[in-house]
């Protein structure tokens, strides 16, 4: 049964116990509302998943035994209308969906919300799930800006090989899985490597207008380097990034806890970079602002130069120039091996 946007005024009363309050918008497979639980008392988020999406009874119960302080509580699950629904705490202050484009977040936040994403993902695999759907989305914050790994509406039961069917979004999907092959715990790790790609990089791995095209473009081959447009991260990282992002499943690390326990191993850079745009006026193109203790900031920015582009680096607040971390004009190709030696020139 397909549930068009806004089925349900407010008042409404789903499975004689959540009266609708307003509806929250729809995602990839279903509408969701925040309702008031007439048993509890208490507003959560309710959403209803088209019939289609392949979810079972059975797999709605092992939802609602899920309990993680990494994973956003799904507290019901039931059938209205024909159409199973999930019941969820109410999410208030947004997604990392909401955080990432088009400059990323800072390196030490992307750790900190992919291990607990890592932590959320390894408990629903220990629960015998996959979640086949880790993507900016579906990873929820809190008012202390902690991540929550959540949208459970695509979880399957692993069959005994450790499988499911198909399925998940393409923008963060596993090699195997663009192509039309079976999900597995790998390919969930793949899209918890292909989210935090996204968070360190401000774009996806894989960018196309269409869907057709990014599929073609994940099955084609690996992505470019994370360090292509975020040339602040450490190859160590970048590491990382490509192992859980490995095109053969064998290659990647084998749970959602091995990648988070390899994250906690990364030794940061002394002086953090991140993307700003505070020299947008000087019609500086892009910009990476770098901060260590104990020293002056310092920015790095691509500037114009006719039909080329150069490196200019600074330090702040005086705008003295970094002398070392300057690159002549040149062509638009030669920006990220720039970027990465002028940032590296000055931490």
């Amino acid at each position: 049964m397909a549930v068009p946007p806004g089925t349900f005024p407010p008042g409404t009363l789903i499975a004689n116990r959540y009266k609708v309050v307003r509806w929250l918008g729809r995602g990839a497979f279903g509408e969701v509302y925040a309702v008031e639980d007439q048993h509890q008392g208490q507003v959560v988020a309710l959403k209803l998943i088209g019939s289609t999406v392949g979810g079972t009874w059975a797999e709605a119960q092992v939802l609602t035994y899920l309990r993680s302080p990494y994973i956003l509580p799904v507290w019901n699950a039931d059938y209205f209308a024909g159409v199973l629904f999930l019941v969820t705490d109410l999410a208030e202050n947004g997604t990392v969906a909401d955080r990432f484009a088009p400059k990323g977040v800072p390196m030490p936040l992307a750790i900190r919300w992919t291990i607990a994403v890592c932590r959320g993902v390894q408990r629903t695999h220990d629960a015998n799930l996959l979640h086949r759907d880790i993507k900016p989305d579906n990873i929820f914050l809190t008012a202390d800006d902690e991540a929550l790994l959540g949208d459970f509406g695509l979880a399957c039961l692993m069959n005994p090989p450790g499988e499911g069917p198909y399925g998940g979004t393409v923008t963060t999907m596993a090699t195997e899985g663009a192509a039309w092959g079976n999900t597995s715990r790998e390919s969930d790790v793949y899209s918890i490597g292909a989210t935090l790609y996204a968070l360190l990089a401000g774009r996806f791995p894989h960018n196309a207008p269409t869907e057709p095209a990014v599929r073609a473009l994940v099955i084609a081959g690996p992505p470019p380097s994370v360090r292509d447009y975020a040339p602040q991260v450490p190859i160590a990282l970048v590491r990382r990034v490509e192992k859980a992002m490995a095109r053969d499943r064998a290659d990647r690390y084998p749970t959602p806890a091995a990648f988070a326990a390899d994250l906690g191993r990364v030794s940061l850079p002394a002086r953090l970079w991140w993307r700003t745009d505070e020299h947008q006026a000087s019609s500086h193109l892009l910009c990476w602002r770098g901060e260590a203790k104990g020293k002056t900031d310092a920015t790095v920015c691509v500037v114009p130069a006719g039909s080329q582009f150069a490196v200019e680096a600074a330090h702040q607040p005086t705008g003295r120039r970094i002398t070392a971390a300057c690159k002549p004009a040149g062509p638009e190709s030669a920006l990220p091996t720039k970027l990465r030696t002028a940032i590296a020139a000055v931490s």
